[in-house]
């Protein structure tokens, strides 16, 4: 029945599964210096719906909050520089995000099935959007792909069915395998130049 837990500020590292399905934890203060949030440590704590992200963090680990049906925000301090593999996967009430300056990758399937995100702004330093990372995030309405994008992974913005408009960045060659499938509601598309191959399914179902 745990609901709310303060961290001390001695703990560091959170370990992997250290709140697994804790499925009343809706509130936690996490530590001013944690450095680390390791694979699966709030994994099914459904109920969660604030997590307050310390600026000494460093990294949040796979699957970290994965299942967290009710967190409502990530935001995601400027001392991040690495978020793994399904780190807010089926997170459905998360409505805004706010992604790190010093990150360079986002992870695949690292949004996957967020149904409320509607915006989000991925800062200038992205290089790589993964596999799935916004699979499913059926209400986000816009995004912003800065030119520092050198690849887009399969599938990355797939089953995005209220995105209206894209804009592909300058310098990006590929345009990958159903990266926009299934986007019904695209009725604008910007491909620069710099686009050599728009690869099979890239944008299916966009009727």
């Amino acid at each position: 029945s745990l609901a709310n837990i303060a961290l001390p500020d001695g703990v560091t590292v959170l370990e992997s599964a250290l709140f697994f399905r804790c499925e009343n934890l809706s509130r936690v203060r996490i530590g001013r210096n944690v450095i680390r949030i390791e694979t699966r440590a709030f994994y099914l704590c459904a109920k969660l719906n604030r997590a307050t992200l310390p600026d000494t963090l460093r990294s949040i680990g796979m699957e970290a909050f994965s299942g967290c049906h009710f967190l409502l925000e990530a935001d995601i301090p400027n001392s991040v520089t690495s978020i793994e593999w399904r780190a807010f996967y089926d997170c459905r009430s998360l409505a805004t995000a706010m992604l790190s300056e010093n990150m360079t990758t986002l992870a695949d399937e690292v949004f996957f099935g967020c149904t409320k995100l509607t915006s989000l702004i991925i800062p200038y330093g992205i290089t790589t959007i993964g596999t799935n990372a916004f699979g499913g995030c059926s209400r986000l309405a816009s995004i912003d792909l800065p030119n520092s994008i050198t690849t887009i992974r399969p599938n990355a913005f797939s089953g995005c069915t209220n995105l209206a408009s894209v804009r592909i960045p300058d310098g990006l060659r590929s345009i990958p395998r159903d990266c926009f499938r299934n986007c019904r509601s695209i009725t604008s598309v910007y491909i620069p130049a710099s686009i050599q191959t728009i690869e099979l399914f890239a944008f299916a179902g966009c009727t």
